[in-house]
């Protein structure tokens, strides 16, 4: 990542975050290495043999938003001709990264901020799809 006094205080907060089970906030502008800081922390965790799952909320229409995060049945909706498993579950175990969630409309980035915050409470997201 790099050898700066900067660089180094965030390498320290990796290594001191990637020890725990908290969810982490990763604030800055786009392109400045959000992703790199939480593959860091990936790598660094208990999580590292488990799945990396980056979501670009900011390329999501916001009516496909809760079908990216928790996928859908077959027949779920027109168009829907099978399954497809959304983000938390294809990062089961592992670490989802929701990158440019700020760039979601007001009420698509309210979903699925308050989606990531319930998302320890489901152990099995296929079966609590409605």
């Amino acid at each position: 990542m790099g050898q700066s006094a900067a660089v180094r205080r965030i390498q320290l907060d990796v290594e001191r975050v990637a020890k725990t089970h908290l969810s982490v906030l990763l604030q800055g502008d786009s392109g400045t290495g959000k992703e790199v800081v939480a593959r860091a922390i990936h790598a660094a965790s208990l999580r590292a043999d488990q799945p990396f799952v980056a979501l670009d909320c900011g390329a999501i229409a916001e009516s496909l938003i809760e079908n990216e995060l928790f996928g859908h049945k077959k027949g779920a909706f027109t168009g829907a001709h099978q399954a497809q498993i959304g983000a938390f579950e294809m990062a089961a175990g592992g670490t989802l990264f929701l990158d440019e969630i700020a760039n979601l409309p007001p009420r698509g980035a309210k979903h699925a901020a308050k989606s990531a915050r319930n998302a320890a409470h489901h152990k099995n997201w296929r079966d609590a799809r409605a």
